[in-house]
């Protein structure tokens, strides 16, 4: 199931505005934009025993406000987890950067 959430996260993301890009969650590794095709190491999923819990680091754009930005994030994640009849029990959205 997290690897299924995943790749439609993945999918979902990358049609938000506002997001520019991905980066890596640990910051000792990189602090850059990832590379469209390393954009999963962005995401972290996993199963939890009433749902899952999802992280999640972006870089925005300067031209929108980051709080319209995780509304849709989180809106768009919630909707995922209805459509595959689980439940968000945990998000966390960091903002690795601004371009």
């Amino acid at each position: 199931m997290p690897n299924k959430i995943l790749n439609q996260l993945l999918k979902t993301i990358t049609f938000i505005p506002g997001i520019v890009g991905l980066a890596a969650m640990d910051l000792k590794k990189s602090n850059n934009a990832l590379k469209e095709s390393d954009w999963n190491k962005s995401i972290e999923v996993s199963q939890v025993p009433k749902g899952f819990e999802v992280s999640i680091a972006i870089i925005v754009s300067k031209d929108i406000q980051t709080k319209m930005i995780v509304r849709e994030v989180e809106s768009s994640i919630r909707d995922l987890a209805k459509k595959n009849k689980t439940k968000l029990n945990d998000l966390n959205i960091y903002v690795r950067g601004v371009k």
